[in-house]
């Protein structure tokens, strides 16, 4: 697969993500958030905020959806703590802020894998895993986008490794 194709392909499902991360927020929690203008294409990712969620996914190809947001953020998405509350009193809500955040990536990776199926033949997704702390991915393609809203702002990001494809046609 030659660079633009890559670039493409990257850009085109990095923004689908975020476009279903945006719906699936507003849908589960009635979080309006929009897409920022920002997105740098092919960045390996590091995730410093409190909460990331990742969902990793196999076949042809392999990657990371991911979406990474601080836990005032994550915990003002679920209604569970008011803005400006002291770091204590939001992470005893971890277990529900937490769980927010993961049905989301949920149905959006489920929603944006769709796409990829349609290039890559029938891929795998992994329920997703979260962390609280740092969080370094391996060099891959990445696609980064960040949207913002009323709670603050969520980084998401599509990761790709594409060496499956080495040798072979990029389609079915």
């Amino acid at each position: 697969m030659i660079k633009e194709q890559q670039d493409k392909l990257l850009r085109t499902n990095t923004a689908l993500f975020i476009q279903n991360v945006c719906q699936t927020l507003k849908d589960m929690a009635n979080a309006d958030f929009a897409v920022d203008a920002r997105m740098p294409a092919t960045t390996p990712v590091t995730f410093r905020n409190g909460l990331t969620v990742l969902s990793h996914f196999s076949g042809r190809i392999q990657g990371d959806f991911m979406l990474s947001t601080d836990e005032m953020t994550a915990a003002e998405i679920a209604a569970v703590c008011p803005h400006g509350a002291e770091p204590a009193a939001v992470t005893v809500h971890r277990e529900t802020y937490s769980g927010l955040m993961c049905e989301a990536m949920n149905i959006s990776a489920h929603h944006s894998l769709e796409e990829l199926e349609k290039s890559f033949g029938a891929l795998t997704i992994l329920p997703p895993a979260w962390i609280y702390g740092e969080y370094h991915t391996a060099d891959y393609i990445s696609g980064i986008g960040f949207i913002r809203g009323k709670c603050g702002m969520v980084l998401c990001s599509l990761s790709l490794n594409l060496v499956g494809l080495h040798g072979t046609e990029n389609t079915k």
